[in-house]
């Protein structure tokens, strides 16, 4: 339960952040173990050996798998092109993370598409091996491109009629509710915004059944999970299993003034955040029978939740309200919690170092205690926002034992405890996990428990890069914004009535 990745090799690093320690020893023991360091180390020596072991002739066909990757750009001129947005990611040699990997490529890598599956989740590049869709963005029309894996496409489609509107329910939206939507054209575009005037992210054929999420106001366009990622089609292709009606308003508009590029519905509509069960507000007002107060909270994460980049922009007066002013009155409620910086957030944590004692705050945490059980007890919340993940790259595999230890020891201490997915995916990308694992983790721990989901994965979809810098993990400034959003908003849902 305790397997745990030196915080200081993990992905979600903040450079220069230092624990205020007093165990030098222990430190220096641990990182010395650091397995990822070692592997670094050893680097050389393996690289020599390989090349001692397999000759010349194996240089030579990575020399060509190299060119063949790396064709000249005019042989991709008028093609459909894949563009790497990660950081680095494997080709494998078929459509499945279970294939074997064939080569590496890299951030902003541009390569021809020459083959698809029929549901555009995975891409075969220059004919050498396959992608996960999620890991880049397509250029060109997907429909040009053969499929290779699954059932054949339909034809491009002819122009349908334009079918009448249905009419838009009274009735006020149920948050979280989907819809089945089956498309009834013969094939049509997925879009990056409700307009046809947006970018095309991919295509729908007929007969494909999608989960839908959300509307227009004007209720013309529907959002659908499509794939890994949201998207919009417009309601003419296809036919809803319910009343558009039903389904949350989930437009984005810009905030104002502001240097955030989209604000999100209120907590009553977004889809991404909580409905509070009578069970979980239950939890919640019990709290205080176990010393807690209803007005405080805590917070548990990595580098995506350190202070500087989440609640302390609320306390500085750097976070905008435009459009969102309901929110001001949550802030003021739950004011004490937004002065203090958590002993639970740091860039590197994971979900195993968040359980060590090796790693609490030794001014405030107890010998026995590890950052999360010190947050909780040093906090007195009946709230905990646990957002780790990103550090668990490498012990994806204990990840699950973790999160059930601090679900159960929150709730057996009459804390209710917030779940928050993550909006990047490296324990596949860099640990070989299958995709999105730890988000289905949470969300199968959050259904058991039957304890709030905020499913940050989910609203950052509509981000450019999904809210992620370069690197593929930490929030850019656009993440950031709606990280803290989402973060009041799921405060204004559990302790409203």
């Amino acid at each position: 339960m305790n397997e745990t990745h030196h915080p200081n090799s993990s992905a979600c690093h903040s450079e220069g952040a230092t624990l205020r320690r007093t165990r030098a020893e222990r430190l220096k023991n641990l990182q010395a173990m650091n397995p990822e360091m070692l592997r670094r180390s050893a680097a050389p020596h393996d690289m020599r050996r390989a090349v001692s072991l397999f000759g010349r002739a194996s240089m030579l066909a990575v020399v060509v798998l190299v060119l063949m990757l790396g064709r000249a750009p005019s042989a991709m001129a008028g093609s459909v092109t894949f563009k790497v947005i990660v950081q680095s990611a494997f080709l494998r040699g078929g459509p499945s993370l279970d294939a074997p990997r064939v080569f590496s490529i890299f951030h902003n890598q541009v390569y021809p598409v020459t083959g698809r599956t029929a549901d555009n989740a995975w891409f075969q590049l220059n004919e050498i091996g396959w992608i996960w869709s999620a890991l880049g963005e397509v250029r060109g029309d997907l429909s040009a491109v053969p499929v290779l894996a699954g059932s054949a496409a339909p034809s491009a489609p002819d122009s349908p009629s334009a079918p009448a509107l249905p009419a838009v329910a009274d009735s006020p939206t149920t948050p979280g509710v989907t819809l089945k939507m089956t498309i009834t054209a013969k094939s049509a575009f997925v879009r990056t915004a409700p307009t046809a005037g947006a970018a095309r992210s991919g295509s729908v054929f007929k007969g494909q059944a999608y989960t839908a999420v959300g509307r227009s106001t004007d209720a013309q366009w529907v959002q659908i999970q499509f794939g890994n990622r949201l998207g919009w089609v417009w309601i003419g292709v296809g036919k809803l299993s319910g009343d558009i009606g039903a389904l949350a308003v989930t437009d984005y508009v810009a905030p104002g003034e502001t240097n955030n590029a989209w604000a999100f519905g209120t907590s009553s509509t977004a889809p991404w955040i909580p409905v509070i069960t009578p069970y979980m507000r239950a939890v919640y007002e019990a709290s205080p029978q176990a010393g807690h107060s209803l007005n405080l909270f805590a917070a548990v994460g990595d580098c995506n939740s350190e202070s500087q980049v989440y609640l302390q922009r609320v306390r500085e007066g750097r976070f905008s309200f435009a459009g969102h002013e309901e929110l001001r009155a949550t802030v003021d409620f739950f004011s004490q919690s937004f002065r203090r910086d958590s002993l639970a957030t740091y860039g590197g944590f994971n979900s195993g170092s968040i359980l060590n004692p090796d790693w609490g705050n030794p001014t405030w945490c107890q010998r026995a205690e590890g950052p999360f059980d010190c947050e909780l007890r040093v906090a007195q919340g009946s709230i905990v926002f646990i957002s780790l993940g990103t550090g668990d790259q490498y012990i994806w595999r204990s990840s699950e034992a973790n999160y059930r230890a601090m679900i159960e020891y929150a709730l057996q201490h009459s804390i209710l405890p917030v779940l928050v997915t993550k909006a990047d995916s490296v324990e596949s990308v860099q640990g070989g996990a299958e995709a999105d694992y730890v988000n289905g983790v949470l969300r199968r721990l959050a259904q058991e428990y039957q304890i709030p989901l905020l499913d940050f994965w989910l609203a950052s979809r509509n981000l450019p890069n999904y809210g992620l810098q370069r690197d593929g993990f930490h929030l850019n400034e656009d993440g950031i914004y709606l990280h803290i959003l989402v973060t009041l908003q799921t405060l204004d849902a559990i302790w409203r009535r």
